[in-house]
């Protein structure tokens, strides 16, 4: 599967037409898939209601362009997850860029990339950008199945 997707992103070209208008602010997410017991699965968190936008959202980690990223949009969703969830971006294999895609509300051009990671994975999620699980002290960041994501079909 991991061989596929790959196969897939590799031969894959960014649209870059979903852009219409200039965009107020850049971002950039890593969708990050992992292998358990022969399925895909994907690590999503949600923002935590400290955080400036999309508080108590369910998404990607990734965040702002900042002027230390030099314009380097995967450097950017790698330094964004390091910071939300402490992952390593020696141990994440990119995989691909997807179509940047504009935020309707919030004015944002976002960029996705996709990468691997080895699972299990220690995790240690920033408490100040990721939400707290209310029913438990855990940190909501969720590994999901995608066998278990709705289908679009």
């Amino acid at each position: 599967m991991i061989d596929e997707i790959q196969s897939l992103l590799s031969n894959y070209r960014p649209d870059f037409t979903g852009a219409q208008k200039p965009p107020l602010h850049r971002a950039a997410v890593l969708i990050l898939l992992y292998m358990v017991d022969r399925e895909m699965g994907i690590v999503l968190i949600r923002r935590s209601d400290d955080v400036g936008l999309h508080r108590g959202q369910m998404g990607f980690p990734g965040g702002m362009v900042e002027p230390g990223d030099n314009g380097e949009l995967l450097g950017t969703a790698l330094r964004e997850v390091e910071e939300e969830l402490r992952v390593d971006p020696a141990h994440i294999r990119i995989m691909g860029r997807m179509s940047d895609r504009n935020t309707t509300v919030s004015g944002i051009l976002v960029t996705p990339f996709v990468g691997l990671i080895p699972f299990p994975y220690a995790f240690c999620p920033d408490t100040r950008e990721i939400q707290r699980d209310r029913k438990s002290t855990r940190l909501n960041s969720s590994h999901i199945p995608l066998s278990r994501m709705p289908s679009s079909a």
